[in-house]
């Protein structure tokens, strides 16, 4: 499935917009940390931070495994989470990586997740 038609399935007409507080839930933040950043100044950003937490919660069952997704350190961003390169305006990375996460077999995702050692040791 491409990006857009993924985009129309989980975004299209009737989808709710998270508000600026349901993002701050899923990214674990304060609605205040996020209120005024280049984050949500940008609409495109804002657009690709929903697809990017449409697509997570098709992949997770809860907000609590997404958070943990998008907290792990990623070797190929020089152990940058997801959430660091949001906050560096490169929502487009995320958004292709959350995509490969969806692309993934169900049976491989949650066994090879690079945040399921954290789990463990919990």
């Amino acid at each position: 499935m491409t990006r857009q038609e993924l985009e129309a399935w989980l975004c299209g007409d009737g989808t709710p917009v998270p508000t600026p507080a349901e993002i701050a839930a899923v990214l674990g933040v304060t609605h205040e940390s996020i209120a005024d950043t280049s984050l949500l100044r940008v609409a495109h950003r804002l657009a690709g931070v929903r697809f990017t937490i449409a697509v997570l919660r098709d992949v997770f069952t809860d907000d609590g495994a997404v958070r943990r997704w998008l907290r792990a350190p990623r070797e190929e961003f020089d152990g940058l989470s997801a959430t660091d390169l949001l906050w560096a305006g490169q929502a487009r990375a995320v958004e292709e990586l959350a995509m490969r996460e969806w692309h993934r077999p169900a049976s491989t995702a949650l066994d090879s997740a690079p945040w399921a050692h954290v789990a463990a040791r919990v």
